[in-house]
């Protein structure tokens, strides 16, 4: 008997302060053909959402190569694309390689993300062929009211036939680091990304081009202070309206150390950044190369020399004026972990390529830092 009390006690005080259970990894692998439970790769679950359904806070989800139904991700949830199906380690990750999609089908949303903290993260996939019809808006991914990093995505054919080709976000501030927001069609406005509800999304070392709507061709914003950090903005296109690359009517958008170049609307004078002549203010710019020149501390017009923009290379040439010019201390902390190294209050380290984000005296404008051939 008195060997029981121990043990009642132990028991009660379990029962009182649960003992917390160890994050774990589900697996996923539409091509996988074993039991279907998440356990390992040979067991990995065939469907993505069912993954997601199953994770709980603390949980990542590894994805391996091939295309998956459309999703709505979960707080807490970390959810990882561009495996093999092997692999023991996230590191080992490589999205460019083992090509991870989430698709719509060209008939609905690919993806969704509502009331997730900033503890949610999904990394290395490719969002496309996302289509939302009036009234609806976001193609490829709606945003409510969450603060999700989306970190080494990619954004391309995704539709709307109202307004966010790719993206749209309805308030909190969700953070993309490293995407790519190409070939996207917003409709009536923001080809790209569709800002509104004070929304106060950041986006650093992003790409955006070949983007189209009416108005706002990479990116329309209503209300919200959007940040740009190490942007590049480049052939965009407002059909027939204004803002080839950002349509900013109250002018709250802040754009740091970003190229915006070469791109067109259907009012010529509008052809890169425009506000509203209501506005209060107009985008602050600082550090940056806008076509024509824009108001603001070591901006600069200048052509920016990129190596092949025609075929989609908006990297810098050696002899590029945005070498250097950007401002150091505008660089966020690595957030997002973007070299997966476990720090995330460091300094940035890596460009859009994953090449060191310093290279030289200074930070460069753009997405790209210029590094010596074979560097």
């Amino acid at each position: 008997m008195n060997d029981m009390i121990p043990r009642v006690h132990y028991i009660l005080c379990c029962l009182a302060f649960p003992i917390p259970v160890a994050a774990g990894t589900l697996y996923v692998d539409v091509e996988a053909t074993g039991q279907n439970n998440g356990m390992s790769w040979t067991d990995a679950y065939g469907s993505l959402s069912t993954a997601i359904g199953k994770a709980a806070v603390g949980d990542e989800v590894w994805v391996a190569e091939g295309t998956y139904q459309p999703i709505t991700l979960k707080s807490g949830v970390k959810v990882i694309g561009g495996f093999k199906g092997t692999e023991t380690s996230e590191l080992a990750s490589d999205p460019d390689t083992h090509k991870t999609y989430i698709s719509g089908g060209g008939k609905s949303r690919a993806l969704g993300s509502v009331a997730n903290d900033s503890s949610t993260v999904l990394r290395g996939f490719y969002i496309i062929e996302g289509f939302v019809d009036f009234p609806d808006n976001g193609g490829g991914l709606y945003v409510g009211d969450s603060d999700t990093n989306f970190v080494r995505c990619v954004f391309t054919g995704n539709r709307s036939a109202v307004m966010g080709g790719a993206v749209a976000i309805w308030g909190g501030s969700p953070t993309f680091v490293n995407c790519r927001f190409y070939d996207n069609d917003g409709g009536w406005a923001a080809g790209a990304i569709f800002n509104r509800k004070f929304a106060t999304p950041t986006f650093v070392n992003c790409l955006f081009y070949e983007n189209k709507a009416w108005e706002g061709g990479a990116v329309g914003i209503t209300t919200g202070a959007a940040t740009f950090v190490n942007c590049t903005l480049s052939d965009n296109e407002a059909t027939i309206g204004k803002g080839g690359a950002l349509f900013d009517s109250r002018g709250e958008a802040v754009l740091r150390n970003c190229i915006i170049w070469g791109n067109v609307a259907g009012t010529e004078d509008t052809n890169e950044v425009f506000n509203l002549p209501a506005a209060r203010t107009s985008t602050t710019v600082s550090y940056s190369n806008v076509k024509g020149g824009w108001p603001g501390k070591g901006n600069i017009g200048s052509d920016p020399l990129f190596v092949d923009a025609g075929k989609g290379d908006y990297r810098l040439q050696e002899t590029s004026p945005c070498r250097d010019a950007g401002k150091y201390a505008s660089l966020p902390a690595d957030v997002a972990d973007i070299n997966a190294d476990g720090n995330t209050t460091g300094v940035l380290p890596k460009d859009l390529a994953l090449k060191g984000r310093v290279s030289g005296e200074a930070v460069d404008m753009g997405a790209f830092e210029w590094h010596p051939s074979g560097e």
